[in-house]
């Protein structure tokens, strides 16, 4: 029995508290503690009832938990078999990559021998052609010297005459060739040389190219025939005639009677040689030349 007055623990006969000494009502008292552990046991079944209301919500807290966490890890399992198989295949392609490097770095080498081999090939060139660069200009100051000699010889030898005094020797057909503007198979150095013109084809416009007329006798400048002097002709056969107007041009009159344009040394050379200007057969004045000559252009040839 509980004391009502100072709620300590007395026997349940006692009629007065032997702590307190207050008056315990039996029946009263017994009505209070009834009441009192009635509310106690709804306590604790209420208390019993919140617990186990909490510990079932903990329960399906805990449920939902692990349901979420099994459905967030089959998830990531998922995830993870995914990036395993991508890795397996970011795998295979880092070793056929590996692999086309591999393949490239042995091309490479491989390209890089070849340049090696081209580069020495090129200097070998290179250096060959700088050989042959430096040979090709001692050649041309050879040249350029033999042209030299070639034109002291045909000043040595030549003789100096009038435009007018060369129309009276009729032309030979050759060395006509070269830049011909006109197109009338005269050479434009020919022409400046002869009386007609370099931009015409037909000098007078009488319907005849200036090569037919002057090859025929005539004059392509004017009407009529080429004046002609056997007299003068015959006295300069085997002569080398030096036209002392326009562009100074050289000339060679051959046995024949006729004049070959000379135009340049290498030409000149080739001239004396085509009509025999060195030969026996030639004049007695060119045939003393050729004692002189031959040993100035021996080199040439």
């Amino acid at each position: 029995m509980i004391c009502p007055q100072c709620n300590k623990q007395i026997p349940d006969d006692a009629n007065e508290c032997g702590y307190c000494g207050a008056q315990i009502n039996h029946k009263e008292q017994l009505s209070q503690e009834i009441s009192y552990r009635r509310y106690q046991r709804w306590f604790f079944y209420g208390l019993i009832f919140l617990i186990f209301l909490g510990m079932v919500a903990f329960i399906v807290y805990i449920y939902n938990q692990n349901s979420q966490n099994l459905a967030q890890l089959a998830t990531m399992e998922d995830k993870l078999k995914s990036k395993q198989e991508e890795l397996s295949q970011k795998k295979e392609e880092l070793q056929q990559t590996e692999s086309e490097l591999s393949q490239k770095e042995s091309q490479l080498s491989q390209k890089e021998k070849e340049l090696k081999q081209k580069t020495e090939k090129l200097q070998e060139e290179l250096d060959s052609k700088a050989e042959i660069k430096e040979k090709y200009q001692d050649c041309q100051l050879d040249l350029d010297e033999a042209d030299s000699n070639i034109y002291s010889l045909l000043v040595n030898l030549g003789e100096g005459v009038s435009t007018d005094k060369l129309n009276l020797i009729p032309l030979a057909e050759a060395n006509l060739e070269g830049a011909d503007r006109d197109g009338d198979g005269l050479s434009d150095a020919v022409e400046k040389a002869l009386p007609s013109d370099e931009t015409k084809a037909d000098t007078d416009g009488d319907g005849y190219d200036d090569k037919k007329e002057i090859l025929g006798g005539f004059d392509p400048a004017g009407e009529g025939e080429m004046a002609r002097d056997e007299k003068f002709i015959n006295q300069h056969k085997g002569d080398i005639l030096l036209q002392v107007e326009d562009d100074n041009q050289a000339w060679y009159v051959s046995k024949e009677g006729k004049r070959y344009f000379m135009g340049n040394p290498a030409n000149a050379f080739e001239v004396m040689k085509s009509v025999q200007y060195w030969s026996q057969e030639a004049t007695s004045t060119p045939a003393t030349a050729t004692s002189t000559s031959t040993a100035t252009t021996t080199p040439v040839q």
